[in-house]
């Protein structure tokens, strides 16, 4: 599936400011059968979401990832969904950065720590 995405096409753009990871936290993924296949005898395994659950996590202005058909029927578009967990990934990538300085500054810290100690006096051998 492929969506018009040219920035010719749209205006107001603006960066999603959410916390992406919370989000990505609250929706888990569900096994399924389909009602529509169990009338007709098939009784095979989906895994996915549940759009209903989706549309409490995500925020009220976001209009395009969970939609109502005519009949009033949750549909989740699944391409819009990448957007969240392109945004959790991006967050998760700025931590991980972090944790890496960190980790950097402490392991320079304990290079310089080491060589301030004194080296032990060695036993002398008898003769």
């Amino acid at each position: 599936m492929v969506d018009t995405s040219d920035k010719t096409k749209k205006y107001d753009v603006e960066d999603a400011e959410y916390n992406f990871t919370e989000m990505v936290k609250q929706i888990k993924p569900k096994t399924f059968k389909l009602n529509d296949g169990q009338e007709i005898g098939i009784t095979k395994n989906h895994i996915g979401f549940v759009a209903d659950e989706i549309e409490s996590v995500i925020p009220k202005k976001n209009e395009n990832i969970v939609n109502k058909n005519d009949e009033g029927i949750r549909m989740l578009n699944y391409v819009k969904m990448n957007s969240i967990l392109w945004g959790a990934v991006r967050e998760q990538q700025t931590k991980i950065e972090h944790l890496e300085a960190c980790m950097f500054e402490m392991m320079e810290e304990i290079k310089e720590l080491k060589g301030k100690k004194k080296p032990k006096a060695k036993a002398k051998a008898e003769n």
